[in-house]
């Protein structure tokens, strides 16, 4: 059996005037991701200019035969965790006991995707891939281990 690939996608680039939505889309068609989950606690205008907030990429990704983009939101990192822990060994732990606890709805539905053979790519801001991003995908991975689920 097979099974989807996880992959990981920060939306801020090295320079904000690089392409970053034309990125992301070269980056999914060239890994034939089906799904974007976009991880950000914060979706908003403030990220317009990238043309990467929730609004612009849910059209965006409307328009793209076999993508489909979803926010969720609990699996984001509020302002008030990343503030609270003081190094990053702390903000596993934080986010583990917080944020992955509440949201095992949407865990779960990323393991059906999985499962169903679908390659996702977890969205947010970070450029570094050891951000909130990583412990999900580590997370998805212990979890989905005994399933053989490819990752990447």
């Amino acid at each position: 059996m097979t099974y989807g690939k996880i992959y990981t996608f920060g939306l801020k680039q090295k320079e904000q005037g690089e392409p970053v939505l034309s990125n992301l889309l070269i980056f999914i068609r060239n890994r034939k991701v089906s799904k974007v989950i976009d991880v950000r606690y914060n979706t908003g205008n403030r990220y317009t200019k990238w043309k990467c907030n929730k609004s612009n990429l849910r059209e965006t990704f409307s328009n793209i035969k076999g993508v489909k983009y979803l926010h969720y939101r609990k699996l984001g990192a509020p302002p008030a965790l990343r503030k609270k822990s003081t190094n990053w060994d702390e903000f596993v732990v934080a986010y583990k006991e917080t944020r992955l606890l509440e949201a095992k709805k949407e865990i779960r539905e990323i393991l059906v995707f999985l499962k169903n053979n679908n390659n996702i790519v977890l969205l947010c801001l970070e450029r570094d891939q050891h951000c909130h991003r990583f412990i999900i995908k580590n997370y998805l991975n212990e979890l989905i281990e005994k399933y053989g689920v490819d990752d990447e």
